[in-house]
């Protein structure tokens, strides 16, 4: 192959690589806008419950609700992710047959999960809240929530059909608009009628029912009713066999974060659990980006991996983590720098929980730099793998509560999941680069580090120079490192993938 030839090749290779960044990019706009929406909503819903209720019914709502987030992950066994694979996987290579053969079978066996696990969640209720956790006033609040279990899972069927086919503006909408947004309607409502915790678990309940009806509306007339002549094809051994190791590997990431919160349920009181759920809520605004693009990332690394390009996925891979790790870097300088504030939106009662925020936030800056490498093992067919690191993390993390909890009370809870999240974020990138040859990093990730820096140091001095900060002054100051921020990296030089993004936003807007 003479020069000319392995040069026309690069060319191709690398308009389809800057084809897939800007299709990635323009789904991922709209998963960011999705999220911000979804973070801001939780932001004023969570506010408005903690101002009506307090910290200690608050701790209890949150209790009652991780406890049906339980139930919702056993009845759905794993299948969510497994969709989203297969779908993506069959869709790169034309089978439709085998695509509607998933959703149907899904929708079937998840219904018979969920419903087994409310029959079962109702016989061994009086257990759970009074022998477990010594609260007989949780009893009531998980029997009204048990009823959205089969509601939640036939919505997950749907939702993860959605993303396996890439129409994520419909997913979204669903998952991050239409359900948060009648939610704190709803919440408002009741709360102002006086009708308290009880009203406020039938309102979560009831806004299950609405995000089933669109979920499945969207799916249907985006592609069920377009092959509706089509045979349904299934391999149920073979959806069974990836989502079995799946399940366990969600159920134990997920446990990092409610391990701590039950261990607390033991030890502490509402009110702590209040305080603690309120820092975890604002933390996760770090890696917000994160799910924006985990969630157009996965499919399309599933497909790259079907195709068997591993250029292009080590290429996708190293610019968006850089693009997520900047934006959560800036995120966290923020509400590192204006956390009582923050915090102080809930109630004056929660500004305890400064530095539980701080470490909370220093894990989810860990996983916004690293975290799309649990995604690429996933994606490349290894979930067995992901399940041993999900097992390391829930042992450490179980180890860690029951070990600091007792003593440092919710800063140890903090502390827990933090420490997890480090260790099982290194165990994957190890896997992935032993296994692909594939790492996130690469020089430029320096320069949003400079940028934070920089910023970090003028705002402080202008907040030193004013002695106290006010809640207008908080907007401004934060509005401030954002400019030195953006300004800063423009300066440094952003790469050739950040201006041609750039390019492709300005046209998209124009247009």
């Amino acid at each position: 192959m003479n020069k000319e030839n392995c040069k026309q090749i690069d060319e191709k290779r690398d308009d389809l690589y800057l084809k897939k960044l800007a299709g990635i990019t323009k789904k991922a706009g709209i998963t960011a806008f999705g999220s911000f929406f979804l973070l801001i909503l939780s932001f004023i819903t969570n506010a408005v419950i903690t101002r009506s209720l307090g910290a200690d019914q608050y701790g209890l709502y949150v209790l009652s609700t991780r406890v049906l987030e339980i139930f919702v992950m056993i009845a759905s066994f794993g299948f969510g992710l497994t969709i989203v694979r297969t779908v993506s996987f069959q869709h790169a290579v034309g089978n439709h047959s085998r695509i509607k053969g998933t959703i149907n079978y899904s929708f079937k066996a998840l219904l018979v999960t969920s419903v087994f696990l409310v029959v079962a969640g109702f016989m061994f209720n009086k257990m759970i809240s009074v022998r477990l956790f010594h609260r007989p006033e949780l009893s009531p609040l998980l029997g009204i929530l048990l009823l959205s279990v089969p509601i939640t899972t036939m919505t997950l069927v749907a939702v993860s059909a959605l993303n396996g086919l890439k129409k994520i503006r419909e997913s979204v909408l669903v998952t991050n608009v239409i359900n948060p947004l009648q939610f704190l309607i709803l919440a408002v409502f009741v709360l102002q009628m006086d009708y308290g915790l009880k009203g406020l678990v039938w309102v979560f309940t009831f806004t299950g029912i609405t995000g089933l009806f669109f979920a499945w509306f969207f799916l249907n007339k985006i592609y069920l009713s377009r092959y509706k002549t089509e045979k349904a094809d299934h391999a149920s051994g073979e959806l069974w066999r990836f989502s079995t190791p799946l399940f366990f590997n969600q159920l134990l990431n997920n446990a990092v974060r409610w391990i701590p919160v039950f261990v607390m349920g033991f030890y502490l009181s509402n009110s702590e659990i209040g305080i603690f759920n309120v820092a975890l809520k604002i933390s996760l605004l770090v890696s917000f980006a994160l799910g924006a693009f985990q969630l157009i990332f996965a499919p399309v690394m599933a497909e790259q991996f079907a195709l068997k390009n591993s250029r292009m996925i080590n290429q996708l891979n190293k610019t968006i983590t850089k693009w997520i790790f900047s934006s959560a870097l800036m995120v966290f300088s923020i509400l590192f720098l204006y956390s009582n504030t923050f915090l102080e939106i809930f109630g004056t009662e929660f500004k305890a929980g400064k530095i539980i925020l701080i470490i909370l936030m220093t894990g989810e800056l860990i996983n916004a730099g690293v975290g799309l490498a649990g995604n690429l093992l996933i994606m490349s067919g290894r979930p067995q793998m992901a399940f041993v690191n999900s097992l390391v993390s829930f042992f450490l993390v179980s180890l860690l509560s029951f070990m600091l909890i007792p003593v440092y009370g919710a800063k140890g809870a903090a502390f827990a999941i933090a420490a997890a999240v480090f260790l099982v974020n290194l165990l994957r990138i190890c896997e992935i680069w032993y296994l692909e040859k594939i790492h996130p990093f690469r020089s430029s990730f320096v320069k949003p580090v400079i940028a934070a820096a920089l910023s970090a140091v003028i705002v402080l001095s202008l907040n030193h120079s004013f002695n106290s900060v006010t809640v207008y002054g908080a907007a401004g100051g934060m509005v401030l490192f954002t400019a030195i921020f953006i300004l800063v990296i423009w300066i440094l030089r952003p790469d050739d993938e950040d201006r041609f993004i750039l390019k492709q936003l300005k046209r998209y807007l124009k247009k």
